[in-house]
């Protein structure tokens, strides 16, 4: 899906100049994104991704439209909060702004003509030279009945979200240099997920992952 197009969307429903909810006429308006029977039911290899790297000044009204379109009932949301946690200390001056990818799946429904998937936070590590993802938050339907990595082994589909935007820190990683290097922090018990991923540890702290040359 084009990016312009993916921007269209987000900006006619959320707006431009706030963070206000908006509710305009709009063909893109994606009034059923919180029925649960309009997640999409393709297989992981049918899915059509894209990624969309935000600029800073759409960065909190995107995750607020995150939020609200994978809204499910009794559902843990604990990493999409912390990446909105990242942005929040960025705003007060705490820790430098994050990068924001959102991984898209282009829909011919028209309920919604581009459902976000997946969110990942990151930035460059220019020291270690590698790009160092801190945070990657899926759909709640994605995540095996489980809000961590650990069961990303055995989930099909979010293997294949998390892999798109994997894909795109590798692109940053080589644009910067990096021969590709990403690298991660498992939280305790979230290890073998990474481990499916392609990350492997490299120190007490990092999993790492040399591009797309890895077996």
């Amino acid at each position: 899906m084009d990016m312009h197009r993916l921007r269209r969307i987000v900006t006619a429903w959320w707006g431009v100049n706030h963070d206000g909810l908006q509710h305009p006429d709009s063909e893109y308006m994606p009034s059923m994104w919180e029925q649960t029977e309009t997640f999409p039911s393709d297989q992981p290899e049918h899915l059509s991704l894209d990624v969309l790297w935000l600029k800073p000044s759409e960065i909190r009204r995107v995750l607020r439209f995150v939020a609200e379109s994978w809204h499910i009932a009794s559902t843990d949301y604990t990493e999409l909060a912390e990446i909105q946690w990242e942005v929040w200390n960025a705003s007060q001056g705490l820790q430098p702004q994050p990068d924001i990818a959102i991984a898209w799946m282009k829909s011919e429904r028209p309920t919604y003509p581009a459902f976000p998937l997946g969110v990942l936070s990151g930035r460059p590590n220019f020291a270690a030279k590698y790009y160092y993802i801190s945070n990657l938050a899926l759909h709640p339907r994605l995540q095996a009945g489980s809000a961590n990595r650990a069961t990303l082994w055995r989930n099909a589909a979010g293997r294949r979200v998390a892999e798109t935007l994997i894909h795109a820190a590798i692109d940053i990683s080589h644009e910067l240099g990096n021969y590709g290097w990403v690298a991660a922090t498992p939280a305790p018990g979230d290890e073998r997920g990474w481990n499916a991923l392609k990350f492997y540890s490299h120190d007490a702290f990092t999993y790492r992952r040399m591009g797309y040359f890895t077996s």
